[in-house]
């Protein structure tokens, strides 16, 4: 078991499973606890569980890769041991953006926070060039509100 949670793509299985479950759990008891009774085909929160459904699966079929990886490899070199706390701090970065961007919602709306998210995040993981940066980070809100509030009349928040 030790050798199992020291595996890294076992580790990265393990936080997109649970992530994915508190995901699809969260989108449960908000469709649950929505004012307004529809069926659940019409909810808005049915593709968040659409999603985190997807997530699950693919959690656990990441989380079986690492266990899969385990069983076939002998090697026990130090370097497979100690886990990348580089790596850890990245995922954590990502959380930290992931939780401000839930706060700033509310306060900025869908399209400004989504703008300033997806600028932060793009820069944290590696896009240098202003342009791209400015393209995506403008372009991505645009075309998701046309899509969900224009074209599905889904409530964004």
């Amino acid at each position: 078991m030790k050798k199992l949670l020291r595996n890294h793509t076992f580790q990265d299985g393990l936080v997109v499973t649970m992530l994915a479950l508190a995901f699809l759990i969260h989108a449960i008891v908000q469709f649950l606890h929505m004012s307004a009774r529809v069926a659940w085909i019409m909810s808005p929160y049915l593709f968040p569980m659409i999603l985190g459904a997807m997530g699950l699966l693919l959690g656990l079929v990441i989380l079986y890769g690492g266990i899969r990886e385990v069983r076939g490899n002998t090697d026990t070199g130090a370097e497979k041991a100690c886990p990348d706390r580089l790596g850890f701090l990245r995922v954590l970065v990502v959380i930290a953006l992931t939780i401000a961007y839930d706060a700033l919602l509310p306060r900025l709306g869908f399209i400004p926070a989504t703008m300033l998210f997806l600028a932060v995040m793009v820069c944290f993981l590696g896009e240098r060039r202003w342009y791209r940066i400015l393209l995506i980070a403008v372009i991505t809100p645009l075309v998701l509100y046309a899509i969900f509030k224009l074209g599905l009349n889904v409530r964004l928040p």
